[in-house]
């Protein structure tokens, strides 16, 4: 049988029974077996007709590769009768052997060759792994993996990081070939990489528009010979830049002189400002405290404009303020521009032109005529003290001058509701828009129409120039009043009734005569003529013909203003300019 190290093989134990023997035959291994390996049957006892058992034979990972001839003994019983027999035990195996490598710099590689040495006729495959010890940031790699054929060498490659830590490490490479294994070791140095620090010194306070400077140092580590090239990669403030004298710095060695340059716009306040130092791979950087503080300086802006749309020909202004900061006593000179720049476009002026000592205001004018283009323009406005400028804008937006007009508007009537017979007033009021000064004729119109429905007339007639109010009078007219009695037929019969009651007044007095005084029957009989008299007054004027003295049915009366609701229409006329207003009046 064949096996190797740390592995197990097979071979099958064959019984020939003599002579009708029926006794059960235990087999066992009881002689040969190489160190630290066993052997086992399967079945481990032959019963009855069982023939055949399967010897397994396991051998350690420690069992020496070599030859060897194993004793097999089989004892029957119970007649106890004993009897052996041998076999040959291969036993085969593998070795590892590693070359230390170089030293390695972080963040580079170095090779080392494993070897595969076969044993006993050994020809396994073997794979390779790093199995354990590789530091941080490294990792291997086998040229071939695996070795076949259980013999060969393959080149393991160990790359490192920048991050793999300096120091020495053992690495184990283990060899696998099925169930089989062995290890072997080396030792990794790793060393640091070649490198370098960088410092700054502080930084003077400065004022915006000035500079100040700080010292930058290169320092080598491990042998570090390279030039650093130098930048400020952030916080610099606004308005501010940075250059530096020598860049690169050469030899990996020395200083460099940081200038840092601010100007008038660079805010007051600390910045952290970051200065990179760079080779090939390797970046470094540092940081500097830059505290830029106030100097005489000025604030500066433009108020609301009066107005940000106006007609074209008229006019704007602004007021514009500055105000002296951290001792600033300068005067500040005014200028201003329009853009876009557009032909007869708005025009720009200062009263006064400068602010002096640094304090003060302004009127900025912007004007314009009535052949200014119409749109949206921005006016700049320049404030500049020597070397310092500060700027504000407003905007402006033109349109078209409109045509000269008026407003007309009519006045709460004096009453909401009149008699017929009375009148009602209401104020007219112009008002003169865009330079109007034309007169405006008044006039007016009633509906609904009827006859005699109210009238109106204008006190005056007219609103001169454009402005002014005039008093409308709305007039009614009062009814006359007419006496009524029947007509046609009804007349008639109210005409004959008159003998038939003078009849019956004359003879209640008659019959009276008996009874009463004679002075009193007089003054009876006078009273009844009397009645009987306005009786045929009253129907005699009132005939169906209406003619003779009696006159018409309504005997000349009119009726007046009919009542109801009425619109007066007031119109006023200025040339082609013509606006109307209302008043609303009730007659009852």
């Amino acid at each position: 049988a064949t096996v190797v190290a740390g592995a197990s093989g097979t071979s099958t134990v064959t019984l020939t029974r003599l002579y009708n023997l029926g006794d059960d035959v235990t087999l066992a291994c009881s002689a040969g077996l190489p160190a630290a390996a066993n052997c086992s049957f399967s079945p481990a006892t032959l019963t009855g007709s069982t023939l055949m058992s399967t010897l397994n034979v396991n051998a350690d990972t420690s069992t020496p590769a070599g030859n060897s001839t194993v004793t097999v003994t089989a004892t029957s019983s119970p007649s106890g009768k004993v009897h052996t027999t041998t076999f040959n035990l291969a036993v085969q195996d593998f070795s590892l052997a590693a070359t230390a490598p170089a030293t390695v710099v972080a963040g580079s590689s170095t090779p080392s060759s494993i070897t595969v040495t076969p044993a006993n006729g050994f020809s396994g495959d073997v794979n390779l792994t790093c199995s354990s010890g590789l530091p941080t940031g490294a990792s291997c790699s086998f040229t071939p993996s695996p070795v076949t054929g259980g013999s060969g060498t393959s080149t393991l490659t160990i790359s490192t990081t920048s991050g793999t830590p300096v120091g020495i490490s053992t690495i184990t490479v283990t060899g696998t070939s099925g169930s089989v294994s062995h290890t072997t070791t080396f030792s990794l140095t790793v060393q640091a990489v070649p490198d370098f620090a960088v410092s700054a010194s502080s930084a003077a306070a400065t004022t915006p528009g000035s500079s100040t400077t700080s010292t930058i140092t290169i320092t080598p580590a491990n042998g570090f010979t390279s030039d650093v090239a130098l930048s400020c990669s952030a916080g610099l403030p606004t308005g501010a830049s940075c250059s530096f004298a020598p860049t690169p710095v050469t030899g990996g060695s020395g200083t460099s002189t940081l200038m840092i340059n601010t100007s008038a716009s660079t805010p007051v306040g600390n910045s952290t400002i970051t200065v990179t130092a760079t080779s090939g791979a390797l970046t470094h950087t540092t940081t500097i405290a830059l505290n830029v503080q106030a100097g005489p300086d000025f604030s500066f802006s433009a108020g609301t404009i009066s107005a940000a749309t106006i007609n074209a020909g008229t006019s704007a202004t602004s007021t514009i303020t500055a105000s002296a900061q951290n001792g600033f006593a300068a005067d500040i000179v005014l200028t201003c521009s329009v853009a876009p720049v557009k032909t007869l476009g708005p025009t720009c002026n200062f009263n006064p032109a400068k602010i002096t000592g640094g304090n003060g205001t302004s009127t900025l004018t912007i004007n314009t005529t009535s052949a200014t283009p119409v749109g949206s323009s921005t006016v700049t406005i320049t404030g500049t003290s020597g070397a310092l400028t500060h700027t504000t804008t407003v905007t402006l937006n033109v349109q078209a001058a409109p045509a000269p007009d008026f407003s007309f508007s009519a006045g709460a009537p004096s009453a909401a509701t009149i008699n017929a017979g009375t009148s009602d007033t209401s104020t007219i009021t112009a008002t003169a828009q865009n330079g109007f000064a034309t007169d405006i004729a008044l006039t007016c119109s009633v509906a609904p129409v009827k006859t005699l429905g109210p009238t109106c007339n204008f006190n005056p007639a007219k609103i001169t120039a454009g402005n002014g109010t005039s008093t409308l009078t709305i007039s009614t007219t009062a009814p006359v009043a007419s006496l009524h009695t029947p007509e046609g037929h009804a007349a008639w019969l109210y005409a004959m009734s008159l003998p038939f009651g003078e009849v019956l007044l004359f003879g209640a007095g008659f019959s009276e005569q008996k009874k009463l005084h004679k002075k009193k029957m007089m003054r009876f009989l006078f009273a009844a003529a009397l009645f009987c008299g306005l009786l045929m007054l009253a129907a005699c004027g009132n005939s169906p013909t209406g003619s003779g003295g009696s006159g018409g049915g309504n005997n000349g009366g009119t009726p007046g203003t009919p009542a109801g609701q009425y619109t007066v229409t007031v119109t006023g006329t200025a040339g082609s300019t013509v606006h109307t207003t209302t008043v609303n009046v009730t007659v009852q």
